[in-house]
């Protein structure tokens, strides 16, 4: 059996997918495409404009991934600090 893990978090503003993917053991079998494919579809139902993602720069697999499915790079830049 594919397994598909998402975890979902809603704010009041913004709603937002934590989380997406298939089991690696499905990779290259274009689980993670379709799966891609139908978040869009149904994001787009709902008349949502934009999809944000986050990747480490050195995630060069996902990077891929996601350039393929359409994603290109944000003018933001995410900054972190640590306090602990």
């Amino acid at each position: 059996d594919t397994q598909i893990h998402t975890h979902m978090c809603y704010s009041e503003f913004n709603d937002i997918i934590d989380a997406i993917g298939a089991d690696p053991a499905y990779s290259g079998r274009g689980v993670g495409r379709s799966l891609l494919s139908q978040v869009f579809a149904n994001l787009g139902a709902l008349r949502v404009e934009r999809v944000e993602t986050v990747v480490a720069h050195r995630d060069v697999e996902l990077l891929g991934f996601l350039y393929g499915a359409g994603f290109a790079p944000s003018q933001r830049l995410p900054l972190v600090r640590r306090l602990h």
